[in-house]
């Protein structure tokens, strides 16, 4: 940081140090000194709003103070990465267990996001695969707060028909949308989670 007393600016490696300047420096009546600061926003702090605050105090036998605030709102970017893209996996009708897979979300912005979620069903025919909850939660959608630079794991549980004959095939599908920039979304295992029925015991190959 720096303070300018006149025309000159001088610059100073601490607070501390431009302190002691300032104490060797008589200010007039109605006289100003001006100071700059100098400062670093953490990489992961994009989208908040960070106070920093300035006081002056006298050195009169009375202490007299006085304080100004500036908000930092440095800018947020939003970017995300679902893994994995493609497995294989061999199951059979669930009868009635509920068979789960796990996704894995990186949060690639700079600031903390929240990620809307959706599984779906993309095979043919319909029925073969039903989701039954999404992070522990019923149904085929659910949400996920993820700090810039970490990870979260979700599972998606779902159930395999016992209907389902020798070759039928489905695809579970994962995508995760940015609440702060719904432009923004990435999928997980594009090509489907597929379930293919294998021989007379309709075991299920799940495959992406």
């Amino acid at each position: 940081m720096s303070y300018n007393a006149g025309t000159t600016y001088t610059s100073y490696g601490t607070i501390a140090l431009m302190n002691a300047a300032l104490v060797a420096h008589t200010t007039l009546a109605k006289d100003s000194i001006y100071i700059e600061v100098t400062y670093n926003v953490n990489a992961t702090s994009g989208g908040a709003t960070i106070p920093m605050t300035m006081t002056q105090f006298t050195r009169r036998p009375t202490v007299v103070s006085a304080a100004t605030t500036t908000n930092i709102n440095p800018p947020g970017t939003r970017a995300v990465a679902v893994t994995p893209v493609g497995s294989t996996v061999t199951q059979l009708p669930s009868n009635p267990t509920a068979y789960s897979v796990n996704f894995t979300i990186q949060n690639n912005g700079n600031a903390t996001d929240t990620y809307n979620l959706l599984a779906s069903i993309g095979g043919t025919p319909s029925g073969a695969v039903t989701i039954v909850t999404v992070d522990g939660v019923a149904g085929t959608t659910g949400t996920k707060t993820i700090a810039s630079g970490a990870t979260a794991v979700v599972a998606v549980t779902y159930t395999v028909s016992g209907a389902v004959p020798a070759g039928t095939t489905d695809k579970i599908n994962f995508k995760a949308t940015s609440q702060g920039d719904p432009l923004v979304n990435s999928n997980g295992r594009p090509d489907g989670h597929r379930v293919e029925g294998v021989g007379h015991h309709r075991e299920g190959r799940i495959q992406g």
